[in-house]
């Protein structure tokens, strides 16, 4: 009996040690957690309002006059591969949200198609695949400037124009709610043409200086930087909540547990206490 509540006593000390690591790391991804959630809200209004831009611009303009100043917006319809940009995290511990990135990913490439990887889960958990893969900007996150962006946007772009890929997609999570996150796939390049309802648009006629194919030239490299800045955002949240939302669950299930085991150990000590009482008991009337 001694034995079992020593043992059940030492491991009530390990999970009360394991709740309380588990219970820190839930107050650093919550201090993550607000200050990425911070920056992906004031970064809204500036992505919504180079998206919206580009939108106008696409209405207003043939794809087939803007290539002739932007060769970011050719199209290569015969080629048979894609790039594909997978964002996950370089840390563990953050639930599914690596594993619904391995799963889109899985669902969509084909031999033939190539990926770089931001974050080292990815590449570490794809490092069989046959696919070309880069890694020149698997750290980005650890230094997550817009002009490191910038600089990825820049290797994009000379990456698509010599490959000749057929698209440039996107894979990231996105944040839906601080318990629901998608992971999601979208089409960086080629552009195409938006469907913008009629309303949206204003009646009077925009005017171009000089052109309208001149100034998708200037905005392109801006929008597509806003764009990836936006959505690497997006994904930090999704991470960070996702680290918050296992490491609480962790603790949750550690008190649980803590709390029976307490239970346990009660229930052992008083049956030990009796059990003295009663051999006490049975030896003075042997005296007697």
């Amino acid at each position: 009996m001694g034995e079992g509540l020593i043992e059940t006593k030492r491991r009530i000390e390990s999970i009360e040690s394991t709740s309380k690591i588990t219970s820190a790391m839930k107050l650093v991804a919550t201090v993550k957690l607000k200050r990425w959630r911070t920056l992906l809200d004031n970064n809204l209004p500036y992505f919504e309002s180079y998206k919206e831009t580009m939108e106008r611009l696409l209405k207003y303009v043939s794809l087939e006059d803007a290539t002739k100043f932007s060769s970011t917006l050719n199209s290569y319809p015969n080629s048979t591969k894609k790039l594909y940009i997978v964002v996950t995290s370089d840390l563990g511990l953050c639930g599914g949200y690596n594993y619904g990135a391995y799963k889109k990913l899985e669902s969509v490439v084909k031999p033939e198609d190539e990926i770089i990887f931001i974050g080292s889960k990815g590449s570490l958990h794809f490092k069989g695949l046959k696919n070309q893969m880069y890694y020149d900007f698997e750290s980005l996150l650890n230094d997550f400037t817009y002009e490191n962006v910038r600089l990825f946007r820049h290797k994009l772009v000379r990456l698509y124009n010599e490959k000749q890929y057929k698209s440039v997609e996107l894979i990231y999570t996105h944040y839906v709610n601080s318990l629901t996150f998608e992971p999601t796939i979208e089409k960086l390049l080629p552009l195409e043409k938006p469907n913008i309802e009629a309303e949206k648009l204003e009646s009077k006629d925009i005017l171009f200086e000089d052109s309208a194919s001149e100034c998708i030239e200037a905005v392109l490299p801006h929008y597509i930087d806003a764009y990836l800045y936006n959505k690497l955002i997006e994904s930090v949240v999704c991470e960070s909540a996702s680290r918050r939302n296992a490491m609480e669950n962790s603790t949750k299930n550690a008190d649980d547990i803590m709390a029976s085991l307490k239970i346990k150990y009660n229930k052992a000590r008083q049956g030990q206490i009796t059990q003295e009482i009663t051999e006490v008991v049975a030896g003075a009337n042997n005296i007697q």
